[in-house]
């Protein structure tokens, strides 16, 4: 610069603080700041001395230019649109003298980096300050319209200048020895994160080169700044711009497919940003990892995006499955080994509608745990991830029952598959099994037996899949050795656990095709006379015995001389008999079964529905044998069943009216009145007003229609006009053409049912002290029986002091009438 010139500049820049300090001549500021920033383009500005000098006056300016405007439009009154729009002049032309500035510093040998760095920050503050009027111009309230080109123009240059900025920064070389310099840098990546947070909302292209520039050159200064850069901000404003995102998508109505695109791709680029962070800066973001946790919970359940974004289109969604939710599982990838991700996973405070992500987390973790540390399955002082993962799965329900699918792919060059929410995390459960070191199995086991004795029957599934798997791929000794505690387990659990025996005796009956021949023989001779290991285990194995046992303890139960074991033990093998084609082909007692069934209480608990359903179900079966006088019999009691308002025991009889197709060659005076009544049990099953009671009456007398050969029963069955109506229309598939959203169906039939249940009646027919109920009567019946046992106890003992007593002949009259009350209960017994 010439010497001339240096001269004009000084003077300049003296009358420019000067005019700038006095406030009021606002034509003569404009004016000498255009002269010196913009008229005089052709030379470069003398250093950055001069540069930070103008540059402070200018940011000072704009910042009390900014703050005349607010308070000239919340004065309301005096303030017009050639006074704001004079104000608008300032604050324009100061940020485009700052541009055409930073376009002219002067970047030789003599420049100190310092000088820049600081010229820089005087800039990013120029920056906020703009960007902060710009977003609040709603200020302008009526007089938006009139000032609507000069913000236009505010705005234009205010881009202009952060493009400028960037470059700069770019451009600059801060050596990583030069404390001083490193600490600049770090207050000018602070401000450029904090102007970041400003673009949100504002200018999406703007956000994206702010965020990428300030990450770029965190990566590239990474050991000068890891300790004077607050990273924790970073990664936690990274996280949050993608999770509020996500969140938001739940609540978008149908977006368009542009705007919709670009806002996925930013995020997507976050992703990439944050990913690149995690990788440079492990160590330094440990009280962000909530946050990172957090995001990825979110991003991982976009599977299940359906269930809380329908508004979401199917093309949407398929494209944030490809872009977005693969970054989860690269983000697990990157942080599975670091002990403060594994804190805040095992940690994590859940929310309902996470359950899905946080599962999905889990199981993903458990691909990039190959080496199984202690950090993940014995926390010193938490629950460690297979508890977790089973505790997990328990809350997600809705999402587990609707069609919700993940790819999978074998690795065997196959096309990847759709799986659902349960198969994908039984795959990942079994696929971590079959690595894992032996000195984790304690751990494994003491998951899987106290899972198999949940009451949830999702966690007991699990649990029974994933034993199963070590089974079959286990020592043959191991699977013995389990299926005899399973046995002991089997004697041990209290009747009063109705679901968690069931849910052992289950895994005992499979894991019993996974033992070797010698052991299931000497299992079998173990237990030789136990009926209720015996009931527990295949039918295969116990068939040439099984049909006699159940007959012995049905006549018991018609006796009422069963105990609860018996009882259970009678249940499992009738269960094992309606499963048996071997036994249904054989001619079968029904007499007796339909009096056993007579007896069952209507009652909703699990013991009298399953009794129920395997009585009716090998009475049925037998149909193609029975005489019009037995069917009539059959169908007076299911009659009865329907009539009891008890839904479960509606289900059933809805389910087995089919089996009446097999009828034959009926005939007599009774053929009539069987049509006539097993027309009638259709018409009331079809019409009722329990949906599901309602749908397995439509599939059962579909199926009837095809095999029967009494068309009679069809015709009369459907005379009422709307019920013909309504079969009609289930025939023709007609609500399969509306739409139907399975989340809402679901959600609406898991509160239909779990509100019938609690109000189901307890007490429907006789006396409720007799009622054969899983939940109440076995524990009243072990206390009456331990009551009786030490009552006799205790005259026992009386007896034997009577017989070493002395003088009780005066005795003699109450002697006699004890013993005729004690041959009475003998005689009654």
């Amino acid at each position: 610069m010439s010497e001339e010139n240096q001269d004009r500049l000084k003077q300049n820049l003296s009358a420019l603080t000067a005019s700038a300090e006095n406030g009021s001549d606002e034509q003569s500021y404009v004016g000498l700041l255009r002269d010196i920033c913009i008229l005089g383009a052709g030379e470069p500005v003398a250093g950055c001395t001069v540069a930070n000098k103008i540059l402070s006056i200018v940011r000072k300016k704009f910042d009390s230019t900014c703050q005349r405007l607010v308070e000239k439009r919340e004065a309301s009154c005096g303030s017009d649109d050639k006074e704001l729009f004079n104000l608008l002049e300032v604050a324009v032309t100061s940020v485009e003298s700052a541009k055409a500035l930073f376009e002219r510093i002067c970047f030789d040998d003599d420049a100190k980096i310092e000088g820049i760095l600081v010229a820089l920050s005087l800039g990013l503050d120029l920056l906020h300050s703009s960007y902060a009027h710009l977003k609040e111009k709603s200020l302008y309230g009526e007089h938006l319209r009139s000032v609507e080109d000069a913000l236009s123009n505010l705005s234009s240059h205010t881009v202009h200048l952060q493009t400028v900025l960037l470059q700069c920064l770019e451009k600059l070389h801060v050596g990583e020895s030069h404390e001083k310099q490193l600490t600049s840098l770090s207050s000018v990546c602070e401000k450029l994160s904090q102007l970041a947070l400003l673009l949100e909302g504002l200018d999406l292209k703007m956000l994206i080169s702010a965020r990428k520039i300030l990450v770029k050159t965190l990566l590239q200064y990474r050991d000068g700044l890891k300790h004077k850069f607050s990273i924790d901000s970073a990664v936690s404003d990274l996280c949050r711009y993608v999770t509020e995102w996500l969140l938001e998508l739940e609540k978008m109505e149908q977006r368009k497919e542009g705007s919709f695109l670009v806002e996925m791709k930013a995020v997507a680029f976050h992703l990439r940003l944050l990913d690149s962070l995690l990788l440079k800066y492990e160590g330094y973001y440990s009280s962000s990892m909530k946050n990172v946790v957090k995001m990825i919970v979110i991003l991982s359940r976009l599977p299940a995006l359906e269930v809380y974004a329908a508004n979401l289109v199917a093309s949407h969604r398929s494209s944030l499955m490809l872009h977005v939710w693969i970054a989860a599982e690269h983000l697990v990838a990157v942080l599975a080994d670091n002990t403060d991700f594994c804190g805040a996973v095992l940690g994590f405070d859940l929310c309902e509608n996470f359950s899905p992500g946080n599962l999905l987390l889990l199981t993903t973790i458990l691909d990039h745990i190959v080496n199984a540390s202690d950090m993940w399955l014995q926390p010193p002082s938490q629950t460690n991830i297979l508890d977790l993962i089973f505790s997990c799965i328990d809350k997600c329900i809705v999402e587990l029952q609707c069609p919700v699918f993940l790819e999978y792919s074998t690795g065997d060059g196959r096309a990847p598959r759709k799986i659902g929410l349960y198969e994908n995390v039984c795959i990942h459960m079994c696929r971590f099994v079959a690595t894992l070191p032996a000195k984790y199995f304690p751990a494994l086991e003491h998951t899987l037996l106290a899972n198999v004795f949940s009451e949830s029957h999702w966690r007991a599934f699990l649990a029974a899949d994933v034993w199963c798997f070590v089974a079959r791929y286990g020592s043959p000794q191991l699977c013995y050795e389990h299926v005899q505690l399973l046995v002991r387990l089997a004697k041990l659990i209290p009747g009063k656990h109705v679901k968690a025996s069931a849910h052992v005796k289950q895994l005992l009956a499979r894991l019993f095709d996974f033992m070797a021949d010698e052991h299931k023989a000497l299992l079998i001779q173990l237990h030789s006379k136990d009926l209720q290991v015996l009931s527990s285990l295949p039918l295969s194995k116990v068939m040439p015995t099984a049909k006699a046992n159940a007959m012995q303890l049905l006549n018991k139960f018609l006796c009422k001389t069963i105990t609860s074991l018996e009882l259970k033990t009678l249940e499992h093998f009738l269960q094992h008999l309606k499963t048996s084609s071997k036994a249904k082909s054989d001619h079968l007692p029904v007499s007796i079964l339909l009096k056993a069934l007579k007896t069952i209480p209507y009652d909703q608990s699990l013991i009298c529905s399953t009794l129920t359903e395997c009585l009716i179900s090998l009475i049925v079966s037998q149909v193609a044998h029975l005489n019009a006088s037995s069917i009539g019999d059959v169908l007076r009691v299911i009659e009865s069943l329907h009539a009891s308002g008890v839904d479960s025991l509606q289900t059933i009889t809805a389910l087995h009216l089919s089996s009446f197709g097999a009828m034959r060659n009926l005939s007599g005076s009774q053929k009539a009145e069987v049509c006539e009544r097993l027309a009638r049990s259709f018409a009331l099953v079809l019409s009722s007003e329990n949906y599901i009671v309602q749908h397995i009456a439509m599939v059962s007398f579909a199926q009837f229609a095809q095999v029967t050969e009494y068309n009679t029963v069809i015709t009369k069955a459907v005379e009422c006009p709307s019920l013909k109506q309504a079969v009609t229309s289930f025939l023709l598939k007609e609500d399969l053409q509306k739409h139907f959203c399975w989340p809402s169906f679901v959600s609406c039939q898991e509160k239909m049912l779990s509100c019938s249940w609690k109000g189901a009646t307890k007490d429907s027919r006789g006396n409720s002290a007799s009622h054969v109920t899983e939940e109440v009567i076995p524990e009243k019946r072990r206390k009456c029986e331990d009551e009786t046992e030490k009552l006799i106890a205790t005259i026992e003992n009386a007896v034997a002091k009577l017989l070493h007593a002395e003088n009780i002949g005066a005795m003699k009259p109450r002697l006699s009438r004890l013993q005729e009350q004690m041959n009475a209960i003998l005689n009654s017994l």
